[in-house]
């Protein structure tokens, strides 16, 4: 099984600050503000907003699009 998440050796955030960028991402925060408080890159957040890095968070985290853990490619994104 691949390392991902935290116990990835390369990971900069724990699985508790992704799931916060997510949160506050939602809540309408932007990116430079979130790479800032998180001592990360824009491009980061992005990807982590976009679902291209910490992947696995979407299956765990509140779907806030009210789905109900349903995918629909126009509403699965929080960001």
């Amino acid at each position: 099984m691949k390392c991902r998440g935290e116990n990835h050796g390369m990971a900069k955030l724990t699985e508790r600050e992704a799931k916060a960028i997510l949160r506050l991402r939602h809540a309408g925060v932007g990116y430079h503000l979130l790479a800032e408080a998180f001592q990360i890159s824009s491009r980061t957040v992005g990807s982590i907003c976009r679902g291209e890095r910490w992947l696995h968070l979407d299956s765990e985290m509140e779907d806030y699009n009210g789905t109900n853990g349903k995918a629909n490619a126009k509403t699965s994104k929080v960001c």
